[in-house]
């Protein structure tokens, strides 16, 4: 059987496909993949925790907040106020 222009080149890459998949399953036969609990505690940057701009804009809209309600800055050491945050969004850090 004679194969010609696009036939061959997709034979080609069909016996390419297949050589390099039984390469990798060999190469990866002893390797797990990591649950996803796993993952994330070996990658704490990944976290779903807020972005930087999330967190700018927080901290601008708590001073917003303080500045138009006229309360003192010491209200973000209050109890209430740590447990509003803790609430509404534990991984942001009062400080």
């Amino acid at each position: 059987m004679i194969v010609k222009g696009q036939q061959f080149q997709e034979k080609l890459v069909t016996a390419e496909t297949s050589v390099m998949n039984a390469k990798n399953k060999k190469k990866n036969a002893n390797v797990k993949q990591p649950t996803l609990r796993t993952f994330i505690q070996k990658n704490p940057s990944r976290n779903q925790g807020p972005s930087d701009v999330k967190i700018k804009e927080i901290t601008y809209a708590i001073g917003e907040m303080m500045g138009l309600d006229n309360q003192p800055y010491s209200m973000v050491e209050n109890v209430g106020f740590k447990r509003l945050m803790a609430k509404a969004l534990p991984q942001y850090q009062v400080t």
